[in-house]
């Protein structure tokens, strides 16, 4: 009888989470919020983890990554289709962190701001025949602002934890 009920209550619950997701309209991947993807930029130390001791931290990453597209690869960038492209970017994370005081040791709380620094070079080159274009361009500044009111860590043991967040992010506040 308790299994039937398990059943139904699992049938239901599926049911809902199934009518919640068929009405969303669109769901934006990471690319429409917080940062970029780029190789090795997802490891993040102490991620999921908040010191025990309160106060205030900081966290300061760097990520730098460059590539190239060549060989006779056309790619459309700006509305121009070009070939030979050489970037350089640089993702510079500064974090502001409290650490709100607990009265527990199996969970903490914090608040976070972070100020991501972005300097990025791109160069492409088009050669036809005896005509050649290169165009260079860079940019250096802020991006995808973060907020994060709360932090919820919990300590299963030393070294096994789990953090569960909200976050506020957004281009160009």
């Amino acid at each position: 009888m308790e299994m039937k009920k398990q059943s139904k209550r699992l049938l239901l619950g599926a049911f809902a989470l199934l009518i919640c997701f068929s009405s969303v309209d669109s769901a934006l991947a990471v690319e429409g919020g917080i940062g970029r993807p780029i190789s090795g930029m997802q490891i993040a130390p102490f991620a999921g983890l908040i010191p025990p001791e309160p106060g205030l931290a900081v966290a300061i990453g760097e990520t730098y990554y460059q590539g190239s597209i060549g060989g006779g690869r056309s790619v459309p960038i700006a509305g121009l289709l070009v070939a030979n492209v050489d970037m350089r970017a640089s993702f510079t994370p500064i974090a502001l962190f409290y650490i709100w005081p607990t009265p527990t040791k199996t969970w903490n709380f914090a608040s976070s701001a972070s100020f991501p620094l972005a300097w990025l070079e791109v160069e492409a080159n088009l050669s036809l025949g005896p005509f050649a274009v290169r165009k260079k361009d860079d940019i250096f500044g802020l991006f995808d602002l973060v907020f994060t009111p709360i932090i919820a860590s919990h300590h299963f043991s030393e070294t096994d934890h789990m953090a569960f967040s909200f976050s506020f992010c957004g281009t160009d506040w």
